[in-house]
């Protein structure tokens, strides 16, 4: 395809083991390849963002804003589009950032 186009450009989905960045796709996402077919669409802008969300972050992202009624597999396309606009904005970074603290915090809890 890209021969017949003249456009050498690979994407991220033939570069398993290419990175973005200094830091590899599997260090930055490691499950990336085995989720569900709702993540295909955004996994190159999730990996993409300076934060790298995971799929269950965006999941618990989209229950929140949700109020718990929708998960990241129950969004439309259009909906879908709209979560990773608001997780790209400095609102979306914070809760990225909330989410991961209460991880670590239970985590450490875990670990006592």
């Amino acid at each position: 395809m890209r021969s017949m186009v003249n456009h050498g450009a690979t994407t991220a989905d033939e570069m398993m083991d290419v990175g973005l960045g200094s830091q590899p796709i599997a260090d930055r996402a490691p499950n990336i390849r085995t989720e569900s077919s709702w993540w295909q669409p955004i996994q190159s802008r999730m990996v993409a963002h300076h934060m790298c969300p995971t799929p269950d972050e965006v999941n618990e992202i989209a229950l929140k804003l949700s109020k718990g009624r929708l998960s990241g597999e129950d969004l439309s396309s259009v909906r879908l589009s709209g979560l990773m606009d608001h997780i790209e904005s400095d609102a979306g970074a914070e809760l990225i950032h909330e989410i991961r603290e209460r991880a670590a915090i239970q985590a450490e809890g875990a670990n006592k």
